[in-house]
């Protein structure tokens, strides 16, 4: 099952996770596939932002800057990652445990490790599975808990709780205003 595509502004690669423990690379133009990496643990969400490449993993996410070569793991999650986005200079992880954990990207162009661990937003029962960056800085959770939040991302604050679903919240989209 492929879990997640991402293609990164300015390259000719197209990534794809899988829950078969890889990501790879494609070439865009041959199509063929020209590099993977076995990260042994399935891999359920996957992103770009700028040169870096986000993978969801169980108990943390990989990280890879494909401008630099740069290799890092960013842990804290507890439990499988179910979505990852990308607002407001954060990263940001849906889990397992219902909790969704930022990390705040580094304004230091020398920093080797560009993430440090900001904020735990706690606030569904049960795991998050899908993420979504709107308007005036805010972002949006969907939880099997039937619920979606509404979060601040400059306090990373929950604003609203909607109710009303039945069942999991699976997917969210957004239009622009």
């Amino acid at each position: 099952v492929v879990t997640g595509i991402a293609l990164p502004a300015g390259s000719n690669k197209l990534y794809s996770s899988s829950i078969d423990g890889t990501v790879r690379a494609w070439d865009c133009n041959t199509g063929r596939c020209v590099n993977f990496i076995n990260l042994d643990s399935e891999v359920t969400s996957l992103i770009s932002e700028g040169p870096w490449i986000f993978a969801g993993l169980k108990n943390s996410v990989k990280a890879w800057n494909i401008q630099t070569g740069a290799d890092v793991t960013l842990d804290g999650p507890k439990g499988q990652i179910l979505s990852l986005n990308f607002g407001n200079d954060i990263l940001l992880a849906g889990a397992e445990d219902g909790v969704i954990y930022a990390w705040r990207g580094s304004s230091d162009p020398k920093a080797e490790f560009a993430f440090e661990l900001v904020a735990t937003l706690s606030g569904h029962t049960k795991p998050v599975v899908c993420l979504a960056i709107g308007c005036y800085k805010m972002l949006y959770s969907g939880s099997m808990d039937h619920s979606i939040k509404v979060w601040d991302l400059d306090t990373l604050e929950c604003t609203m709780t909607l109710n009303g679903h039945t069942n999991t919240v699976t997917s969210l989209m957004l239009g622009k205003f």
